[in-house]
């Protein structure tokens, strides 16, 4: 069951414009009868009037499934078809008409691009983009690096927090540096919008039980302010026995627009999943698929992950326009699992837990020139981008007791023994100055160039 106060709002919306058109034309032709009863050379005629519409911003969000613009490709305000490597947008229309669950899901169609290739391993987002494995350097939010540079401390993204999902194809090196020769994931979060607007949703079915809203708009007159506030709550399963998929999202979001040309906003969420490790059972066993061989009370995936962020435009001119952008990530990790049953019903199995815990930094400042002249369009492009990494992981390796797989009986905790500990650290630090030229001839021929110079860190 879904109840939409945005589409309430937009029908609303719709019948007021309409009801004031009609009422326009009818003043209009009560002026003009007056005006052809006295003198028609008395009437006056009235200057046109022009109204644009606001077009999708280049982040979203789109109005239908097909986005025209993106700004992953280049780092500037480009048309799809203008960027000179293959960009594939998931917009938000068509997340909520797929009713995607997770950013697999949401690029599962997208040409060149191989998702969720551990099954029911829900501990991550697994992506490949032309056969490389982007899950560790290939996921951005917000134009940002999200990177994964430890063994397990990572977190899932709510796919319900944005407004789109792009995917860009091939080598990235000149603006995003160090990334993983496949491409890359760029996730959009939902950021506050010029109108009001709202939506409550609820679902319920075998093992889920799910509440999300989703709603902002100006808080002054002027719309200097707006805001968003986007919230999930839901506790589920995965379909197997002994399986959380639970998850508590909540994203403020404010937008600052004191003058024309100049906007700041501000981006946060809180996220909290208590999910299961993978699954599997051994080669030759002749049980049934859903069978959990793990231990109920130990088994766990839970993250908990806080991030602050801000997104900040400033036209110095109309030529010049300088950007800066960038997040802070807290995460922690609890993990711990058991697997490895054999046919032997007396061989021990596996078991290990990760405490893990990652602070991130990462920010982008860039300064854009446009200047056009004798049929050339020019976009100059310089920025630095910065991104730091501090993740610890004590990681612990033992036993557990044995157990039948055609007959699992569980023991508990007392049956797993964990051995000492490895204590894994992480830090990488990540210095980037870029530069790109954008020509464009005649409105048809179009050059990119452009350079990179990276320093990178990791101890």
């Amino acid at each position: 069951m879904t109840v939409g106060l945005q589409g309430k709002l937009r029908v609303f919306t719709s019948r007021l414009i309409a009801s004031s058109a009609l009422m326009t034309v009818s003043f209009g032709l009560v002026g003009i009868g007056w005006a052809q009863d006295n003198s028609a050379e008395e009437a006056t005629q009235l200057a046109p009037i022009v109204i644009t519409g606001k077009s999708d911003r280049v982040v979203g969000p789109d109005r239908t499934i097909v986005a025209k613009d993106t700004a992953t490709g280049t780092k500037t305000d480009t048309p799809v078809v203008d960027v000179p490597a293959s960009v594939s947008v998931v917009t938000q229309k068509e997340l909520e008409e797929r009713h995607v669950d997770n950013l697999q899901q949401a690029v599962a169609y997208t040409a060149g691009v191989f998702s969720d290739e551990f099954g029911n391993d829900d501990r991550y987002d697994y992506i490949r983009i032309r056969g490389f494995d982007q899950t560790a350097l290939g996921t951005y939010r917000d134009g940002l690096a999200a990177r994964i540079p430890a063994w397990f401390t990572a977190s899932r993204l709510e796919p319900y927090g944005l407004q789109r999902v792009e995917v860009l194809k091939g080598s990235t090196s000149t603006l995003f540096g160090l990334n993983g020769p496949g491409g890359l994931v760029n996730a959009i979060t939902k950021r506050p919008l010029d109108e009001k607007h709202g939506e409550v949703y609820t679902s319920y079915g075998d093992g889920t039980k799910e509440v999300g809203a989703d709603f902002g708009g100006p808080i002054d007159a002027d719309g200097v302010w707006t805001y968003r506030l986007t919230g999930l709550a839901k506790d589920g399963d995965q379909g197997l026995d002994y399986s959380n998929d639970d998850r508590t999202y909540i994203a403020p979001a404010l937008t600052i627009k004191p003058e024309e040309g100049t906007s700041l906003t501000i981006l946060t969420d809180y996220y909290k999943r208590d999910g299961t490790g993978a699954r599997g059972v051994p080669t030759g066993a002749n049980i049934d698929i859903d069978t959990f061989l793990g231990e109920p009370d130990y088994n766990r995936f839970n993250t908990e992950q806080v991030d602050i962020g801000y997104q900040f435009e400033h036209e110095i001119n109309e030529n010049l326009t300088f950007r800066s952008n960038a997040r802070y990530t807290h995460l922690e990790l609890d993990y711990a699992e058991v697997y490895g049953a054999s046919l032997d019903p007396t061989a021990d199995r596996t078991a290990f837990s990760v405490d893990g815990m990652s602070n991130r930094y990462a920010f982008d400042n860039q300064l854009q020139y446009d200047i056009g002249w004798n049929g050339i369009d020019s976009k100059t492009l310089v920025g630095v981008d910065y991104t730091s990494d501090n993740t610890r992981e004590n990681i612990l390796f033992g036993t557990a007791g044995p157990i039948d797989i055609d007959n699992p009986v569980y023991c508990g905790l007392s049956c797993i023994n964990l051995g000492p500990y490895v204590n894994w650290r992480v830090k990488q630090q990540a210095l980037g100055i870029y530069a790109q030229e954008q020509l464009t001839f005649d409105d048809r021929w179009i050059v990119t160039l452009g350079g990179r110079w990276d320093q990178v860190h990791t101890c």
